[in-house]
């Protein structure tokens, strides 16, 4: 029994690792992203997809817990994310249909619910803007030059309000424009206990290596770093134009 256990967990983990989204590099935009789950299988998923040609949906999420319980809701949701994005596109109404799947899974057992932070981001390479919503994710960062603003949450995490009303704002960037996504597994590898320092850190990193890919300086932290006590899952988007 503890033998077929491991290899279910084996391909369960080998089917988390093959629905990632690859890497797009063109002459508009690159996206790149980075997971390491906190154990074998984790809650944690990024998922783009390109709408048409100009438009680009970007999710970042982070299933509350660990391990296999958040990894089935959040293969759930994955499921749906491309059909979800090319549907209802705006960042306003993807994440309502998001959180109304999240409810809909849990709709006999409410008070099991799991609560998901997630960012959405439309990415307009035409007009040059990115329309985003930040339902309870740490702030993500857009780098300008060498100046970082951190773009805080504009609403509840999904699964605890029915009638999410999602707020949504935009950003306008130019080829100097960087953007970083990352879930709070993230801060917990700073060696910083205090999320002010935490965050201070990332972005001395990120600053200092804004021309690295992110495989390379995210994956040295997360090698080198302290291990917290509690670990956790780790995802990161990078994006730049």
């Amino acid at each position: 029994m503890e033998k077929r256990f491991e290899n279910d967990i084996k391909l369960a983990t080998m089917l988390q690792q093959a629905v990632i989204s690859k890497d797009i590099h063109n002459k508009t935009i690159s996206i790149s992203g980075y997971y390491v789950p906190a154990h074998d299988i984790g809650g944690d998923m990024y998922v783009w997809h390109r709408i048409d040609e100009h438009r680009y949906g970007i999710l970042l999420l982070d299933v509350m817990g660990h391990g296999v319980s958040a990894a089935l809701i959040s293969m759930s949701i994955w499921s749906l994310t491309n059909g979800i994005i090319a549907r209802f596109i705006h960042p306003h109404d993807v994440i309502k249909e998001l959180n109304n799947h999240i409810f809909s899974l849990f709709n006999d057992n409410l008070d099991t619910i799991r609560f998901v932070s997630a960012i959405y981001l439309l990415v307009d390479t035409d007009h040059k803007k990115v329309d985003y919503c930040n339902a309870g994710n740490p702030a993500f960062l857009v780098l300008r030059g060498n100046r970082i603003n951190e773009i805080e949450s504009t609403c509840s995490p999904l699964g605890i309000h029915l009638d999410i009303e999602p707020r949504v704002h935009s950003i306008p960037y130019d080829n100097r424009t960087k953007f970083l996504l990352y879930t709070d597994g993230l801060l917990g590898v700073t060696g910083y206990k205090e999320y002010p320092e935490s965050i201070k850190y990332i972005k001395e990193l990120f600053l200092k290596n804004k021309d690295l890919e992110i495989q390379q300086w995210i994956g040295n932290l997360v090698k080198t770093a302290p291990q917290p006590k509690e670990q956790d899952d780790i995802s990161v988007v990078n994006i730049s134009f």
